[in-house]
């Protein structure tokens, strides 16, 4: 038997409070970020550090003779940043580490042209079957490193206080107290739409002031 409308059970939607959590987290994960590679930036300027990994060894299109991998190499010195990424071959499989250390220093070789004194030029170069490299010196990877992560730390960081104000029931955009308002659907000051959240809020919170207010009488007797 069919329901009716009145048989069917009335759902009551209540919308949930802003939550600042996973902006929070942004933040310090943005944060810690930025914080990680103008550090490395500062160590391109001033040292040398390089971080290798490689691919799995595999024979160079089913012969046994030459054997292939990829290395991936991100090298912090002489001023410079840079990332290289590249197929090495061999004609007997790879020896592990003595070919890590053969390869680092054959990057940096090669990142310099032979002179490690001397600072590379801005390059980028990059191919989807033979890899490529990425150059740049290291005071303009740490100003682009300080640009984007102080527009996207002023961002996240935006949108954190305007959910805050939120939560105060204030204006998301220019942060004016809603409270106490008889139309609470938008900012008096700005004219930013509130959100259902806040309404219902601001609405509860005048209703209990308007029965709360004690009856006061006037008169002569």
């Amino acid at each position: 038997m069919p329901r009716t409308p009145a048989d069917r059970p009335i759902v009551f939607t209540t919308p949930r409070p802003p939550n600042l959590r996973p902006w929070t987290a942004a933040l310090v994960i943005v944060v810690a970020l930025s914080a990680l590679l103008l550090a490395a930036g500062l160590v391109g300027q001033f040292g040398r550090r390089d971080i290798f990994w490689s691919g799995a060894v595999r024979p160079m299109s089913g012969d046994a003779v030459q054997f292939e991998r990829w290395e991936t190499h991100i090298m912090l010195g002489l001023g410079t940043v840079a990332l290289r990424r590249y197929p090495v071959t061999s004609t007997q499989p790879f020896d592990f580490p003595f070919a890590d250390l053969n390869s680092r220093e054959l990057a940096w070789a090669t990142l310099t042209n032979g002179s490690l004194g001397r600072q590379p030029a801005p390059k980028f170069e990059w191919s989807a079957g033979s890899g490529g490299y990425i150059t740049l010196p290291a005071w303009i990877a740490t100003l682009l490193v300080l640009a984007i992560g102080a527009g996207v730390i002023a961002f996240v960081a935006k949108r954190r206080r305007a959910l805050v104000r939120e939560r105060t029931l204030r204006c998301r955009c220019c942060g004016y107290d809603l409270r106490g308002l008889a139309d609470s659907s938008r900012c008096p000051e700005c004219a930013t739409p509130t959100s259902p959240w806040a309404r219902q809020q601001l609405a509860a919170a005048s209703a209990t002031t308007q029965t709360s207010r004690p009856l006061t009488v006037s008169g002569t007797v």
